[in-house]
């Protein structure tokens, strides 16, 4: 009588059942990604706490007290000139949006003009948009048109590169196949090419608004006339240290709220290609 080899469990053929994580690590695990990113700044402000409480470095203030300035000159009525940064930063990139959504657009539908174009945009792209400011400060003068003028071109450029780029990735089967049911003209625009599009368009506004930001601080700094960069020079040129990573605060409050509206929006309107 043969004797038969027992064969050794097989996790493959179902002899051992899967491992699984528990649902309640799995749940902390997500709850932890979820709110990381918030951790991490939480820690950085404890951080920028304790040296500045202990006095390490003469440049890094408690963030406690740099939190504090910057509600008094709120209450104080002082930052009540960087009504104009607002009015530069939403008109700038207002037009900054338009235009590099259209010329986008254009060029990528145009061949010819995208050869005309194509090395202007690569030079500004490539150019320190700063060392401009002078130029346009005798150009246009010492007024709000000069501010406008620079946000624009330091968004302006970046929304175009990343919508170009977004408009030129179009799988073309997808395209012919639009064609070949009749989409034409701003039909095929909206149902192929904007959808297409999105995810790097919306990278380009992004990306947009916070080169904007810099481009009115960078104004503001060098015009030195009145909003965010006329205080930043008037801190710093009386050392007040505190008073300058408080302008300094308010600005990146502004940039990570402008940007994260973005991203949520972003994030609504590429859920279905998820």
């Amino acid at each position: 009588m043969s004797e038969r080899i027992a064969e050794a469990p097989s996790r493959e053929r179902g002899d051992f059942p899967a491992v699984r994580p528990a649902p309640s690590t799995s749940r902390l695990r997500k709850w932890l990604m979820a709110r990381l990113q918030w951790f991490s700044v939480l820690g950085l402000i404890i951080i920028l706490e304790v040296i500045g409480r202990l006095g390490f470095s003469r440049v890094i203030p408690p963030f406690s007290d740099v939190v504090r300035n910057l509600v008094d000159l709120a209450r104080t009525g002082k930052l009540d000139t960087i009504t104009l940064s607002f009015q530069a930063l939403g008109i700038g990139f207002g037009l900054a949006l338009i235009c590099g959504l259209g010329l986008a657009i254009a060029t990528t539908t145009w061949k010819t003009l995208d050869y005309v174009v194509e090395p202007y945009i690569n030079a500004f792209m490539s150019m320190p948009t700063s060392a401009l400011i002078p130029v346009l400060m005798i150009i246009f003068g010492l007024g709000q048109t000069t501010r406008i003028v620079v946000v624009f071109i330091y968004a302006f450029f970046v929304i175009v590169v990343n919508t170009q780029a977004g408009l030129r990735q179009i799988d073309p089967n997808l395209a012919e196949m639009a064609r070949a049911f009749g989409a034409r003209g701003p039909r095929y625009l909206r149902m192929v090419t904007v959808p297409a599009a999105l995810p790097l368009m919306l990278a380009g506004i992004r990306l947009g608004i916070s080169r904007a930001l810099k481009g009115m601080v960078n104004s503001e700094t060098i015009i030195s006339v009145t909003g965010i960069g006329a205080l930043i020079i008037r801190y710093g040129r009386t050392f007040d240290v505190v008073g300058v990573y408080s302008i300094l605060l308010l600005v990146i409050v502004l940039a990570v709220m402008a940007t994260g509206l973005i991203q949520m929006v972003e994030n609504r309107t590429l859920r279905w290609e998820q």
